[in-house]
C-alpha cells in the first residue's frame, strides 16, 4: 500500500522578478528583472502542490495558477496516479494519504472529502486520509523531497519555469 504525504506550498509570483541565487551572464549584460515584487495581474501566482511517496522517496509537483482549492488538491493526486502511481501501485487496493489539517485538504473541508470520494470511485481504490494535528511539522519531509527543484532553479525566472511546464 502506498503512503503519500501531500501539501501545498507557498504561492509564488509569476514574472521576471529578482530571485536570490547566481546566474552567469556575459560581462556587462546582467539579467533584466523587475525591481519590485508587485503581482502582475496578467500572470498571477503559481501554486505548487506536492505529492511525496514515502516508500519510494520520490516526489511529484503539480503547479497550478487557480489557487489552493480542494479540487486542485485532488487533481494533484489524480495526476500523480496517472503519471507515476499507477505503474508502481496499480495492483494495490488502497492508498494512505497523510496531510495537515488546514487549507484545501483540511479535515473540515467537505469539498475535499467529496472530491476524494469521487477519485476513489474513479480509481476503484480505498483512500484513507490521516490528518496531522495542528502545528505538526508534517511538511518538512515533503518540502525536502519534492521542492529541491525550486531551490536548484536559482535565479531562473518563474515566467520561464511556467513556460517550460506548459510545453
Amino acid at each position: 500500500m502506498p503512503v503519500l504525504s501531500i501539501d501545498a506550498k507557498k504561492k509564488e509570483l509569476l514574472g521576471n522578478f529578482k530571485n536570490s541565487g547566481k546566474t552567469y551572464c556575459k560581462v556587462g549584460e546582467p539579467a533584466k528583472v523587475l525591481d519590485h515584487d508587485f503581482p502582475l495581474k496578467d500572470l498571477g501566482k503559481a501554486v505548487p502542490y506536492g505529492v511525496y511517496d514515502v516508500f519510494k522517496n520520490t516526489g511529484f509537483v503539480n503547479v497550478g495558477v487557480s489557487g489552493d482549492t480542494a479540487e486542485f488538491a485532488v487533481e494533484s493526486l489524480r495526476k500523480w496516479w496517472v503519471r507515476s502511481g499507477k505503474m508502481v501501485y496499480g495492483s494495490c487496493g488502497e492508498l494512505l494519504v497523510t496531510c495537515d489539517c488546514g487549507g484545501s485538504n483540511g479535515y473540515r473541508c467537505r469539498l475535499w472529502r467529496w472530491q476524494l470520494q469521487l477519485l476513489a470511485n474513479e480509481l476503484g481504490k480505498k483512500i484513507t486520509v490521516l490528518h496531522y494535528p495542528s502545528g505538526h511539522l508534517s511538511g518538512i519531509r515533503l518540502s525536502i523531497g519534492c521542492f529541491r527543484l525550486l531551490v536548484s532553479l536559482g535565479r531562473v525566472s518563474l515566467c520561464l519555469v511556467w513556460l517550460l511546464l506548459l510545453v
